[in-house]
């Protein structure tokens, strides 16, 4: 089993040829690696914990340039910013927690969490920091968004169970 952590949230899980991709974010920072897209466009399963922009902005892109059998699953909110950012609704599967989903080796349990409401008073009290500030460019960017990737501090989490081993995938706190 291979786990490849690409920053923030995003992680590749992979076993026995079988890829599932979290919270896709590489986008806004130029400072981290950046895996070439043809190794992101390649996996079929997405699955997101929550709707934040840092779980979803790359996701519209990674499917424009990928495979053409790529499905995101994902709460009803992340969905809707998802198809209001022209991915087609046909690509992704709602999921809610209790779910159960079965992709090769791994058994994906949706579990019900909570997350905070990401809105502008805690990105203007957030963005008040040198390592933010050093990616002012982003800023505009971040606050237009906000408005469109919101999830009504809802989060759902995963436990995947592959082989004889058990991992709980819980996002961002």
């Amino acid at each position: 089993m291979k786990l490849k952590w690409y920053g923030t949230a995003t992680m590749l899980l992979e076993q026995n040829g079988t890829q599932l991709l979290f919270d896709p974010f590489l986008s806004l920072n130029d400072k981290l690696f950046k895996p070439p897209m043809d190794e992101l466009s390649a996996v079929v399963n997405i699955l997101v914990t929550h709707g934040h922009l840092d779980h979803i902005v790359d996701i519209p892109t990674i499917l424009e340039h990928g495979n053409v059998t790529s499905t995101v699953y994902c709460t009803a909110k992340p969905m809707e910013t998802l198809i209001s950012k022209g991915v087609a609704s046909e690509r992704i599967n709602k999921i809610a927690p209790d779910d159960v989903l079965n992709f090769g080796p791994y058994e994906v349990c949706v579990l019900k969490g909570k997350h905070i409401v990401f809105d502008r008073r805690l990105i203007m009290k957030t963005l008040i920091n040198t390592r933010i500030l050093s990616y002012w460019h982003n800023c505009i960017y971040m606050l237009r968004e906000n408005r469109q990737c919101v999830e009504a501090a809802k989060r759902q989490s995963r436990r995947i169970a592959f082989v004889v081993q058990l991992w709980l995938i819980m996002g961002k706190l």
